[in-house]
């Protein structure tokens, strides 16, 4: 999008932060297996939306746009286990939320909505929420399958989503480190 002269242009992406304990559970299904290369743990998030390059007024547009979104907390939990895609060679590895929760929907649809409004464009495939475990381009097919079958029932106790994050991503050649950029609270509507 648009860049300043003498500002460079941050990688941002919108997602929602994991408390410890959800954190610690997901790192339970660690495994040291060949070509699978696992999140660290301060990587692991639910993307809401991702962003990509963006200068100063293109951030500044961005923090106005998710500053009036309104969305009542929800609860989630991790349910299970999947890769993408889902034929063919697998390339990541994830742990999904169930059905998700309809505000967890509700809150993707505003946030693409008011980033629409700005000129980004929103993704062309339907919204999958799940936190990334691993990256496993490099891993066999087989090794991949076997692990989505054996943590097919994997699940969490329920976490509480009470806000959302601008984060900033910095590509590293040991993977990618994030900033949280701003935090913005999920409010409960008061009764009339």
């Amino acid at each position: 999008m648009n860049e300043e002269p003498g500002h460079r242009s941050k990688r941002l992406f919108v997602g929602i932060t994991l408390p410890t304990y959800i954190v610690s559970e997901i790192d339970k299904l660690t495994e040291p297996l060949p070509g699978f290369r696992w999140m660290a743990n301060e990587q692991r998030h639910v993307t809401l939306k991702f962003i990509g390059d963006a200068g100063v007024g293109d951030e500044e547009a961005i923090r106005r746009v998710l500053g009036v979104v309104r969305v009542e907390p929800f609860f989630l939990a991790v349910d299970g286990v999947g890769c993408f895609p889902g034929r063919g060679r697998p390339g990541i590895l994830w742990a999904g939320l169930g059905k998700g929760h309809p505000r967890l929907f509700q809150l993707h649809k505003k946030v693409e909505d008011g980033l629409y409004g700005i000129g980004f464009i929103p993704e062309n495939r339907t919204f999958h929420p799940h936190i990334t475990l691993a990256r496993c381009k490099e891993a066999a097919p087989g090794s991949v399958f076997q692990f989505v079958k054996d943590h097919r029932d994997f699940t969490t106790a329920p976490f509480k989503v009470e806000g959302f994050n601008l984060y900033s991503s910095q590509l590293h050649s040991t993977g990618s480190t994030y900033t949280v950029e701003e935090h913005w609270s999920l409010v409960e509507t008061q009764p009339s």
